[in-house]
């Protein structure tokens, strides 16, 4: 959807320093010191820039030709 960003919920840092904690069902999510909880007041306080993004996903492996015997 455009204009709409994946954020982490994994265990990261958030832009002060702070460990944040990873989440691992959506009953998790405002969990205290976890990276959603960090993530939902950052966007919600209006500043979206000390979020902590997704990791973006890594390139797709470059097919290799089949191999001839």
């Amino acid at each position: 959807m455009p204009g709409i960003e994946r954020v982490d919920t994994g265990n990261a840092i958030s832009a002060d320093g702070a460990s944040l904690g990873a989440i691992h069902t959506h009953s998790e999510y405002l969990q205290e010191g976890s990276t959603s909880q960090y993530n939902m007041a950052v966007i919600v306080a209006g500043r979206p820039d000390l979020r902590v993004p997704y990791p973006p996903m890594p390139p797709a492996p470059v097919p290799q030709p089949p191999v001839r015997r």
